[in-house]
């Protein structure tokens, strides 16, 4: 297992989604994709919820009138049902939803209380 190990760490793997960069491929010119592979493979999946988030509160903000308050709970139980439905590898998905979910009601008590508080 440690001399698999070594090997790995030595010659490093070009097989797509392997994020492990040995020093020879550093050496060889590869950086490139030693330093920008590991980056993709995180944001990615979190960049792509993020879009799959605001499409979605966006559809509902402008089917709802300008109303914030459908968008937002629909938004929040569609990412709090993902989780069960998504591979375990792909939870990220659904907390980027959930971010853009709380992003959104966090907007509206703001908008309720500090923009304009004369309302209610």
């Amino acid at each position: 297992m440690i001399d698999s190990f070594i090997a790995q760490l030595n010659n490093g793997s070009k097989y797509s989604g392997d994020t492990s960069c040995g020093i020879n491929r550093w050496i060889t010119g590869d950086w490139h994709t030693c330093l920008f592979e590991p980056i993709t493979a995180l944001v990615g999946e979190a960049t792509f919820g993020v879009l799959i988030g605001i499409g979605i509160y966006a559809s509902l903000y402008l089917a709802g009138g300008g109303r914030t308050t459908t968008p937002t709970v629909v938004t929040i139980l569609l990412a709090t049902s993902m989780f069960p439905v998504l591979p375990s590898g792909f939870n990220g998905i659904a907390w980027s939803v959930l971010l853009v979910g709380a992003a959104a009601s966090m907007l509206q008590v703001l908008q309720k209380y500090v923009l304009s508080p004369a309302t209610t």
